[in-house]
């Protein structure tokens, strides 16, 4: 009965949330609108830009705000970093028209929670990303691990990009060897227990899924995750599973070196 009970509350919150949409292109806008019309996100405000979106529309309770983000993300950046810091219950999805790894890095470092590709994503996956993030997940387009892992490649002899830094949580050193002994530190303080759950962040698990795999409570899941994210210096869950992936990469770690973002790669 409880289970049942929380379902429905969790689909009666999904009935009516208030949604927004910014983006240069009236047509765009319109057909963003034709999508979520009948589902459970109400448009409060559709604008060309975020200086035209009337405050009282974001309220004090949970908020979707779809933002596209052109030649010029700077001021669309800003702007998401300001109102993620006076509205906690808002969740921004940004819609790019390409990928581009140092973009996605900067719109995640602002406090988005979704990147994803406005050509590329189909209506319903766009609905699934608006009710994803409602739940604190994070989504990134298909494809995006394998840009990540070339670019660090790139990079693996220079100084990498200052946003990717941050972004990773790791101070960089001009040598792959010198990464490795920074990576292996931070990994060697991790007991067994937040190694294994580190490993299953980068598979897309959440709290729930990771307290059911392990066989402990989801209270105990979230003491060990906020305790692995301070001892390898990083602030969230993507950047964890970003770390994990590259450290695999430098050392030769088990598989392939990629994390499988399966429930959060769209």
């Amino acid at each position: 009965m409880g289970t049942v009970s929380r379902s429905n509350r969790r689909k009666e919150k999904l009935r009516s949330v208030p949604g927004i949409i910014v983006h240069s292109s009236a047509l765009f806008r319109a057909g963003l609108m034709h999508i979520l019309s009948g589902s459970p996100f109400r448009i409060m405000a559709s604008c060309s830009a975020l200086a035209d979106v009337p405050e009282q529309v974001f309220g004090d309770g949970d908020c979707v705000a779809l933002m596209g983000i052109g030649k010029d993300p700077e001021p669309v950046l800003t702007g998401i970093a300001s109102l993620k810091r006076q509205h906690i219950g808002l969740r921004v999805i940004v819609l790019s028209d390409r990928l581009q790894a140092n973009q996605f890095v900067a719109a995640i470092g602002a406090g988005a929670d979704g990147y994803l590709l406005k050509d590329d994503i189909s209506a319903d996956a766009l609905l699934k990303s608006l009710e994803l993030v409602l739940v604190n997940g994070v989504v990134v387009p298909h494809g995006f691990l394998n840009l990540l892992n070339s670019k660090l490649e790139a990079h693996s002899n220079a100084a990498l990009p200052a946003a990717l830094q941050r972004e990773l949580g790791q101070e960089y050193e001009p040598t792959v060897s010198a990464r490795e002994a920074t990576q292996a530190d931070h990994r060697r303080r991790l007991s067994d227990r937040e190694r294994l759950i580190l490993t299953l962040l980068t598979q897309g698990a959440s709290n729930k899924h990771i307290a059911r795999e392990l066989a402990i409570a989801e209270a105990t899941v979230k003491v060990h995750v906020k305790s692995l994210l301070r001892k390898i210096r990083v602030t969230n869950r993507t950047q964890a599973a970003m770390w994990a992936m590259n450290h695999d990469r430098l050392n030769g770690g088990a598989g392939n070196g990629q994390a499988t973002y399966s429930s959060v790669e769209i």
